[in-house]
């Protein structure tokens, strides 16, 4: 019978190793998956879209990209949050997500000053290699679909709203789809109005602001996730 090698115990050891680094590097990777643009950015050291400042729940953000347009945008968005933010208790926060070499950046102004807190957004779309702004349109072109399809699925997701808060009994039959759409301040069924696109996870969102407030207390039912509605999977 053929004796089996023994494996030097150096060269198992050397392996073990290998495997940790790799699996480290792996992790490494895509802990860091922004660090493939660090050629592009203002400081390697710091992510893509980072705090400019916060404080409290409000975190401001700053375009880590190189650029006169970037630099443009970045001044705007200080622009605006300071004024908005200035002697009041106001709110503002972002996200973005990465998708390719498309940057989507959206900015949620929560204002606390009226009656009833008031949502809107600001919404960046950033080629990372041109440093190119894109519309909206721009972003239906790339996802082969067109205003009219965005808007079909955006009325779709209204009319499970509808669905599920009747089933729910926030209302009855005193208050039909029109009378919903009407509390949410959507007139002549414009689903497309302060909409945006945005761009997660490589699908197509859209950010649709809406009335959440009603005398039916539907704030209890909605949230701010709820503004972010998906068309392409």
């Amino acid at each position: 019978m053929k004796k089996q090698k023994e494996v030097n115990p150096k060269y198992l050891v050397a392996g073990v190793f290998v495997i940790i680094l790799l699996i480290g590097l792996v992790i490494y990777h895509y802990g860091n998956r922004d660090n493939g643009f660090d050629s592009y950015k203002i400081q390697k050291n710091q992510y893509i879209v980072y705090d400019l400042y916060s404080y409290q729940e409000n975190h401001i953000p700053m375009i880590n990209l190189k650029g006169d347009t970037i630099s443009l945008v970045n001044q705007e968005i200080q622009t605006k949050t300071e004024a908005f933010l200035k002697e009041s208790p106001n709110i503002v926060t972002y996200q973005y997500d990465l998708t390719g070499n498309v940057l989507s950046v959206a900015i949620q102004y929560l204002n606390l000053e009226e009656k009833e807190p008031v949502v809107s957004y600001d919404v960046y779309h950033i080629n990372v290699y041109t440093g190119e702004l894109y519309t909206d349109s721009d972003i239906y072109q790339m996802y082969s679909v067109s205003l009219e399809e965005v808007s079909l699925v955006v009325k779709s997701r209204f009319q499970e709203f509808y669905k599920e808060l009747f089933e729910e009994h926030y209302f009855d039959e005193e208050c039909d789809y029109e009378c919903f759409l009407y509390m949410r301040g959507i007139v002549e069924e414009n689903y497309m109005e302060d909409a945006h696109a945005y761009i997660k996870d490589g699908n197509l969102y859209i950010i649709k602001v809406f009335q959440i407030y009603s005398p039916f207390h539907e704030e209890d039912y909605f949230s701010f996730q709820d503004f972010l509605i998906q068309i392409t999977e």
